[in-house]
């Protein structure tokens, strides 16, 4: 009976020690998430181009496919992805989209807001938004309709930029570059048709 008491003490200080070393233990504070921003306009200025044949325009529907999240994706082979959960966009990226294209084809290229029974009708969605094999890499399906809602042209636009670096804020740079160039393609060739 005394060598099981001695046992059962010895087993609670311990149990007592263990608790008192782990009660002082504090977590690691979590990681800060970075939110990154896509706005780039201040380093726009208004185009000196002509301007387009048919100024008339409905920017329509600007969508994001289901596959790209609110985080920072990064491809690592053809079949896998990782998503950053601390490298996050400080907007949905469909708004984003949305503002980029208002920009430039309403402030940058001329052309004049219309109802939708009043003038063209573009579509976009973004459907690549990553980091590929050190690249930036940004894809839009693009679809212009006229009046009569016959299409001028549907067509994927892309582009891929090299990043020079693995932290968020320089891939957010380069994907907001992307973005940009996606977007101006886009213009151009609503300008031209």
């Amino acid at each position: 009976m005394k060598i099981e008491r001695r046992r059962w003490t010895l087993g609670a200080l311990a149990l007592a020690a263990v608790t008192a070393a782990c009660i002082d233990l504090e977590p690691d504070p979590a990681p800060a998430i970075r939110w990154l921003s896509l706005d780039a306009r201040a380093d726009a200025e208004p185009s000196e181009l002509p301007p387009p044949a048919e100024p008339a325009l409905v920017l329509a529907r600007v969508t994001v496919a289901e596959s790209i999240p609110d985080r920072l994706v990064r491809r690592i082979s053809p079949v896998e992805v990782a998503y950053d959960d601390l490298a996050r966009w400080n907007e949905p990226l469909d708004d984003a989209l949305r503002r980029a294209l208002e920009d430039e084809l309403y402030r940058r290229r001329g052309f004049v807001r219309r109802g939708a029974s009043s003038g063209r009708t573009l579509e976009v969605e973004l459907v690549t938004f990553e980091l590929a094999a050190g690249q930036a890499s940004v894809a839009a399906i693009a679809r212009l309709t006229d009046f009569d809602g016959v299409t001028v042209f549907d067509r994927r636009f892309e582009t891929a930029a090299v990043v020079d670096g693995s932290d968020a804020g320089v891939i957010a740079e380069g994907l907001t570059d992307g973005l940009r160039d996606v977007v101006v393609e886009i213009a151009d060739l609503a300008a031209l048709r």
